[in-house]
């Protein structure tokens, strides 16, 4: 099958005989097709006879269909090699961002269009994973680079130039691309379609970082065991039992003030240690210049 927008008139290309196997034979189909290099972001892959998940559950923990989760998860696991096979590490990294950056997979439910932001590269030793890009990020295609984003820097005690060095930090989402604004307030959800398919496909390639910021409830509950019943401001107030492998933080939007002026605790004991935490990872020779606004 062509990708949509393929000029029908050219050669059909076929699939690597492996991505088949490895797809078809977990029960996923197939059903746009793609060429070489973007082909994993333009197929529709889900497992047949099982509908996909249009939301997050009602705690915002995952999709509301776990086991779609799990395949997607087992399926990013299966392609690792696809990726890597053959190809230097450096090649490996180039190729898997650039089939990021031109996923389609969720544009029937984006109402800006696709524009999928992820920053890094292995060198990176900080890892954010945040929740999904604004309205804002999505024009500039710079990871926090809003209000929230100075926010961020601030608790981290870094400035603009270190945090968009790529070098030393990586930043990513739950969700790539800007989800739309939800009727209630605020935005939709992330996309529940990215993090089972490419965080475990990324992850791996960021072997030199010592710290990951979960930064939201989104990347909190996804990547760490919490009851369902636990608010955020506890799993928050735990910190200490997160380290030192991750460093949990609340969004850092305008909404949390008041949470943070509730519990001084934060700003007392939390964001000193993370602080000095960031720090030690990042107090490198600056590498590339500053994105500026």
């Amino acid at each position: 099958m062509l990708p949509i927008g393929a000029d029908v008139s050219a050669p059909k290309r076929q699939l690597p005989s492996e991505i088949n196997k490895v797809a078809e034979g977990m029960g996923f189909e197939p059903t746009i097709g793609f060429y070489p290099y973007n082909g994993l972001a333009n197929r529709r892959l889900q497992p047949l006879g099982h509908p996909s998940t249009d939301e997050w559950g009602r705690h915002g923990a995952c999709p509301s269909r776990s086991s779609e989760r799990v395949a997607l998860s087992q399926l990013a696991a299966g392609l690792g090699g696809f990726y890597s096979r053959g190809m230097s590490s450096r090649d490996d990294f180039a190729r898997l961002l650039g089939d990021i950056r031109s996923c389609t997979r969720c544009a029937a439910h984006l109402p800006l269009g696709p524009r999928p932001i992820v920053r890094g590269s292995p060198s990176a030793t900080l890892l954010v994973i945040s929740q999904a890009p604004g309205t804002r990020v999505h024009e500039t295609g710079l990871s926090f680079d809003d209000r929230s984003g100075d926010r961020l820097r601030e608790w981290m005690g870094i400035d603009r130039d270190i945090f968009y060095d790529e070098s030393r930090v990586a930043v990513m989402g739950m969700g790539f691309c800007y989800p739309g604004s939800d009727p209630k307030g605020g935005d939709l959800p992330p996309r529940p379609e990215c993090a089972p398919l490419w965080h475990p496909l990324l992850r791996p390639h960021f072997g030199s970082v010592g710290l990951t910021l979960l930064v939201g409830g989104y990347a909190i509950r996804y990547y760490l065991s919490m009851s369902r019943r636990e608010t955020l401001g506890g799993t928050v107030a735990r910190w200490r039992e997160f380290l030192p492998e991750y460093f949990v933080l609340p969004h850092p939007s305008w909404r949390t003030t008041a949470w943070e002026r509730r519990n001084p605790w934060f700003a007392a004991d939390a964001l000193p240690e993370l602080r000095a935490r960031v720090g030690a990872l990042v107090s490198l020779p600056r590498s590339v210049p500053c994105p500026r606004r």
